[in-house]
């Protein structure tokens, strides 16, 4: 089929109607849509956190736990954020270690991260460290695990605990 070409900006006082639209990429930003456009969660992405919290009063403990259990389509591991919340263990040989995992029916539990967010005495109390994601890529049926490990005898250990993991998703 033949095209027609415009080279000039064009106005349409009425009702612009098409067998099919075609818009070119990035020409349709978050001001276009309109505010109760009603657009369906399924062609959305969704993002979110999920983590883990220990009290502020409590010693950091070992702890795995499971986060989430992916539901939508393909998403992404977008960051892995932790902080000593309480007090700042006061041995030198006190470590707390944060690692989140990956693993699904078909896979173990492997870490996604390069190295795990780490704390010492060396560390400042609620000062936020980010990990480095090194296989951000989520799949339907992935399950995401953190992971706290804790070691060291002397002195006294960290208390509270605050992790954050930013997720992004597709709907189905």
């Amino acid at each position: 089929m033949a095209q027609d070409l415009i080279n000039n900006d064009l106005h349409i006082n009425g009702t612009l109607s098409c067998k099919s639209f075609n818009p070119p990429p990035g020409s349709i930003g978050d001001t276009a849509v309109k505010a109760a456009a009603g657009i369906a969660a399924t062609k959305l992405e969704h993002q979110f956190d999920a983590g883990l919290a220990q009290p502020p009063g409590s010693d950091v403990v070992a702890e795995t736990r499971d986060i989430r259990i992916i539901h939508g389509g393909t998403g992404e591991v977008v960051a892995v954020k932790a902080a000593i919340t309480g007090a700042i263990a006061t041995g030198a040989d006190r470590t707390v270690s944060i690692d989140l995992q990956k693993g699904n029916v078909a896979t173990a539990f492997t870490s996604v991260l390069t190295g795990p967010i780490q704390f010492t005495n060396a560390d400042t109390l609620r000062a936020v460290k980010q990990a480095t994601v090194a296989s951000p890529d989520v799949v339907i049926g992935d399950i995401l695990r953190l992971v706290v490990t804790v070691a060291g005898v002397a002195g006294n250990q960290a208390k509270g605990l605050a992790v954050s993991v930013t997720l992004r998703e597709d709907a189905l």
